[in-house]
């Protein structure tokens, strides 16, 4: 199948409506390009663009009059969008930018919207390597999808299947002109090492090694997809009594391979990054191994887990609460928010006062909670506790 049969089948089984095109300006995205605009006429969708401003390269604002005019001649609406980097502790500067990226792609998309991007598979075999290198299991080694949910619609690689030289050729056929990025020549970056100095030497050996290594990825993210099902079918047989908790003990009931899946299985769906294999044996022997009066925690990065006599939770590192019921009174005044301080009780209806530690207890509001709670108070009186208790005397 050619590249524009290729293109034009995916965006007809995956485009609703609008169909954006990530375009650095450099030959693959320049090409996707070109493939959608020759295509477009056999597409009920409305393709647009979206180019990101890094303002990482002296070259950056050529390159977006570039893109701009190339949008400009094919008649496809344009969209500039400027990357502030943030870097996190432990991130390198090209997973910021990446991560940045990728926010501001996100922001674009309207539901079910798809974002296309030009992974091919010279990226695709890259990635299979340096997963290799991080020492992944089936799901790292799974590398890039060519379809997956992303943010309110999808993140589709419609040219996965084919190599970077086709790339080249179809380019240099259609006179296509592009701008060259001076980072993607500095191997002190992992990727551009692979590409420049290993892959070269895999090739001599091994001329279609990208194809080999793909179809590989390929076999991997098929295990995966059977794990991942498996998976999730018994993760409905280990939830704790909490909401969005899972049960110690029937968690130990598995072997520990099997825990270590199931623990993966929930941190994913629960929308958590994966923590490294190492913290994942630690959760093994300080979580689900600790007596139920000890509450121990594992942190990695936006996340930590902990356990509350025998569940599970699993929260971000800025604790969020939710606040439940309905508006304050207008004519109430002196209305104060602090966090709890010892000695605190409440006026419970039939019960009298009770103290705010006993009734934490029963309401099983695991002991990181309570101190970062927002308690509201009308005077000197307690009349909230947001998600637990609120004194209806007060409220509409």
């Amino acid at each position: 199948m050619t590249l524009a049969a290729s293109v034009r089948d995916f965006c007809l089984r995956h485009g609703k409506k609008h169909i954006w095109i990530a375009l650095s300006g450099g030959l693959d995205s320049r090409v996707l390009l070109d493939l959608c605009h020759t295509i477009r006429s056999d597409v009920p969708c409305l393709f647009r663009v979206i180019h990101v401003h890094h303002g990482l390269s002296p070259q950056a604002d050529q390159w977006v009059e570039q893109c701009a005019a190339v949008c400009l001649e094919y008649d496809v609406e344009f969209n500039l969008a400027h990357a502030h980097l943030k870097n996190k502790l432990g991130d390198s500067l090209e997973e910021s930018a990446r991560k940045a990226r990728y926010d501001l792609f996100a922001s674009f998309l309207a539901a079910d919207d798809l974002l296309l991007t030009a992974h091919h598979q010279d990226d695709q075999a890259e990635t299979l390597l340096l997963q290799l290198l991080r020492g992944s299991g089936p799901k790292g080694l799974s590398a890039m999808p060519a379809l997956k949910p992303f943010a309110t619609g999808f993140h589709g690689r419609p040219l996965l299947n084919f190599s970077r030289q086709q790339l080249v050729s179809y380019a240099e056929e259609r006179q296509l002109s592009w701008v060259e990025d001076e980072s993607n020549d500095d191997c002190a970056l992992t990727r551009n090492f692979i590409r420049h100095d290993v892959m070269p030497v895999f090739k001599r050996r091994w001329p279609t090694v990208e194809s080999t290594l793909a179809r590989s990825a390929q076999h991997c993210a098929e295990a995966q997809s059977l794990l991942d099902e498996v998976a999730n079918e018994r993760l409905a047989t280990v939830q704790g009594v909490a909401s969005r908790t899972l049960s110690v003990s029937k968690l130990l009931s598995y072997s520990e391979s099997w825990q270590r899946l199931l623990l993966r299985s929930w941190i994913i769906q629960s929308g958590f990054s994966l923590p490294p294999s190492t913290k994942l044996i630690s959760i093994q022997k300080t979580i689900l191994r600790s007596a139920q009066d000890k509450m121990p925690c594992v942190r990695w990065r936006g996340a930590e887990m902990r356990r509350y006599r025998d569940d599970i939770h699993l929260i971000s590192e800025v604790l969020c609460v939710p606040e439940v019921g309905q508006g304050l009174r207008l004519e109430m005044s002196d209305v104060t928010i602090r966090n709890r301080m010892p000695g605190e009780s409440v006026e419970v209806l039939a019960r009298g006062r009770v103290s705010l530690k006993n009734l934490f207890q029963e309401w099983q509001v695991p002991t990181w909670e309570r101190g970062n709670l927002p308690l509201l108070f009308c005077g000197n009186k307690l009349i909230q506790v947001p998600g637990y208790f609120k004194d209806p005397a007060y409220f509409l």
